[in-house]
Formats: C-alpha cells, structure tokens, sequence
C-alpha cells in the first residue's frame, strides 16, 4: 500500500508597520465577478509555461495562447487583450525577482520553488525528523497518529486568552523571576516551596533563585488589541525575528511550543526559511500598499437589463412550435421554479402571472474590462531589511493512506482569526513524497447581485 506524506512549515508573518486595528478592519478583497476570475485563470495557465515572460514577444506563440485561453476558459478578445497586457506587467516585475520569486496564481501571491535550495531542505527535514520522533513518542498523542496529522508545532496550544494569561507591568529578566510571578498565584509559601510544588528544578535554576522579586500582575484590556472587546480575546503567540540588512534572519525569541534548547538547531534552519520569505512578503506588502483595480467591475447600470420586451412573445413561440431562448427559459424559471418544462398548456393558464412577473425579470451581462492600468506600485519592493517582525510558526505533517484518504483537517482552512492581526501567510512545504501534482487551493468571495 502506498502513502501520502506532505509535510509543511506554516508562517503566519505580521508586520509591525501595520498593527494597527483600522488597517486590519478595513484590509478586505472585493468580490471579483466570474469572468474576472476566468481571466485570472487564463493569466495563472500563460505563467506557468516555462519562460512565459521571454516569450511575449514571440507574436506566434503569443497566438497560440489566445486561442488557447479562448477555448479553455471562454475569454472574448477584450479579455484576452487586458491578460496580455497585465502580463507584461507582470513580467517587468518578475525581472526584479533575483532570488527567484515568482508571482502566483491569484493577486497578493508570490511564490519561490524550494528546489532551488535542496540543502536547505534537507537540513529541515533532518532536524524536523528529531521533533517528529519525540512527537510519536509522546503518550498524549498516540491517539492522534492513527488520523495521520500530526501538529508538531501547534500554535493554538499554550495560545494567549485574556481570561486566563497573565501580564506583567515590566518584563522578566530570568527564568526564575518567570516562575516566581507564575507560581505564586497558585502556591502558598516561599520559593523553596514552590520549586517543590513543580518538581526538583534546582539544577535549572540555581541560578536565578536570587533573581526572584514580586511584580505586579496586571489584568489584560481587551479593548487594546481584541476586534471585539466583548468577547473572551484568545490568539496565537507570536515569535520576534529580526531581520537584518542582509537579509539574514535571527530569532531572538521563543517559537510557542518549540523548546530552544532540545530544538535549537531547528530554531537556526527556521530562521533561514524566514530569510527566504523575507523577499516574498516584500513583494506582497508592496502589492496591498498598491492594489490592482478589479479587471471587470459590476455595475447594475452597465450588466442588468430587462428580460424582454413583452411576455406575449413567449407565447407567440410557443405558438409557432418553436424552442424558448435561454434568456425566455430564465424568465420562466423566475415567475416560478415549476416552469422550467413549461407545456403550451401550462402556459395559456398562467399568462395572467407572466405579466405580472414581467417588470421584476433581469438579465445579467458580464462587464467588459477596461485598458489596464498598472497600480503605481514601484517595480522595486519596500524592504523590511533591518525591521523587527513577528510571526506565529505552526509545522505539521499530514500523511494519506488508502484507510484515511482525507485530509483531517478538511480541505480548507482559514489561518487565524482577526484577533491575531495576520498581514501575511507564508507556507514552506519541506517534505512532499508521493503527491504526483501537488496543489493548493484558494477561495474567491462572492456576492449575490443586488
């Protein structure tokens, strides 16, 4: 029998620079309409020919594509004329892209093969394979291995809750002073008592039993970070790193649930993976700072017009033996759903309702794209080289077996909620086996018509 096994490294990254409430309350995707999203397509199939930006100005191969994403994904040639002149676009873009990022299928998208780096993969996944192995071991999560996912490092576990975390007016400066603030809410008596009350800790912390001292534990306000303080705040902790000019990358912080001594060497290949996102999320915050326009905008004015001119045309066909229209079919089905198979003598019974229905039929026509227009976005990103950023870490490792051939965790997944004020996701798949076209998936909003 054969396995799946995908194995990944998921960074949720937030940057500083954008931490504030209005700009993570009002950061939304417009719904695009369908033909927006066939052209999308259209663009994403052209990219993924090798060398598809050395080849928009070979004029025959440029051809064959247009009929190509005729066929395939229904364009009229006012679309494939925006696809091709947003590639190019695209492509002076792409030219800046040193270190291989490569745009993706969908807006806000970059991408890098991680092919192009083996020993850094390997290095993941030898010292991933030592975190992996303790999780088996572990009698907690037996119970878990049979699903076949396994959440190495997960970021809802240990998370932050404002009903139940503490805070401290000043910082921690040891280990010691930690537990002291941590354990005298729970145990009564003097610190000896308390390394009692945890086990025997004096190897750990002989050093720091001087450093004890009693801080002030506040309680958190919610109002200052939760998009409802109402409600019970619970969010992901995030990691510092820090990311120099460079474009090196250290990690002068704690991963939640990564111990930094048993894991220390995976802590070192994490902050080379972050290194190779950095260039990544430069180009996608570039890209929020300048968004695109919608390729083909809705307007009630331009795409809803009225059904027909009378209903007694209907009839008149019905008359004649010929077949509906489909745009007569669809007013059928709107005066009532029973009408789709309408039968001439239905129909004499029920003109009566046709004309009744006959003001409140619309007919929607897709908009027609404009010219493009580039977003005024610089062809070179903003840096975020010697920035502090924060990011949340979660590894897993889903295997696929003919007894569990679905994903536990269900086919999609939204990262975070919007407590955790998460700018950017970077995903690192460092162990794909058996997966012969491996893909990710991502949703659209839609909105009815108004």
């Amino acid at each position: 029998m054969s396995s799946s096994n995908d194995k990944k490294l998921c960074l949720d990254k937030i940057s500083r620079l954008n931490t504030n409430k209005a700009f993570f309350g009002t950061h939304t995707t417009e719904p695009k309409t369908r033909v927006e999203l066939r052209m999308l397509k259209a663009s994403a199939f052209i990219r993924s020919a090798p060398g598809w930006a050395d080849q928009l100005n070979d004029e025959e191969k440029c051809q064959e594509w247009t009929t190509q994403v005729k066929d395939t994904f229904n364009l009229a040639d006012k679309e494939v004329e925006y696809v091709f002149e947003e590639l190019q676009y695209y492509a002076r873009l792409k030219d800046n892209g040193a270190g291989g990022e490569e745009l993706g299928a969908i807006d806000n998208l970059w991408t890098i093969n991680a092919a192009s780096n083996c020993e850094l993969a390997e290095e993941f996944k030898h010292n991933a394979a030592v975190l992996e192995s303790d999780f088996d071991q572990t009698e907690s999560n037996r119970d878990t291995l049979s699903s076949g996912f396994k959440a190495l490092v997960d970021p809802f576990l240990n998370s932050f809750s404002s009903d139940n975390s503490f805070l401290l007016e000043t910082p921690v400066a040891t280990l010691g002073a930690a537990l002291d603030t941590t354990l005298s809410r729970t145990n009564p008596g003097s610190p000896e008592d308390w390394f009692r009350a945890v086990g025997d800790l004096n190897s750990m912390l002989s050093a720091d039993k001087s450093a004890f001292d009693k801080r002030e534990v506040i309680e958190p306000v919610r109002a200052c970070y939760a998009v409802d303080p109402d409600e019970e705040y619970v969010c992901w902790l995030p990691t510092d790193f820090h990311v120099s000019d460079d474009g090196s990358v250290t990690i002068p912080s704690y991963i939640n649930n990564l111990h930094p001594v048993r894991y220390a060497a995976l802590y070192q290949t994490i902050s080379k993976v972050f290194a190779k996102f950095v260039p990544l999320l430069e180009q996608v915050t570039t890209d929020v700072i300048h968004p695109l326009s919608l390729r083909a905008v809705f307007t009630r004015e331009s795409c809803i017009t009225p059904g027909m001119t009378d209903p007694q045309d209907i009839f008149e066909l019905f008359e004649d033996g010929l077949p509906l229209p489909e745009e007569y079919q669809k007013y059928l089905f709107t005066v009532n759903r029973t009408y789709g198979n309408t039968s001439r003598d239905v129909l004499c019974l029920d003109m009566e309702a046709l004309y009744k229905a006959y003001d409140k039929v619309e007919v929607y026509t897709e908009p027609t794209p404009k010219q493009f227009r580039p977003s005024g976005r610089p062809i070179k990103p903003y840096s975020m080289r010697g920035l502090p950023l924060q990011a949340t870490v979660d590894m897993a490792s889903i295997t696929l077996t003919p007894e569990n051939p679905i994903q536990p965790e269900g086919e999609w997944r939204v990262v975070g909620r919007a407590d955790e004020r998460i700018f950017s996701v970077g995903l690192y798949f460092y162990d794909v086996e058996n997966i012969a076209n491996p893909k990710l998936k991502f949703r659209d909003p839609v909105i009815s018509i108004p």
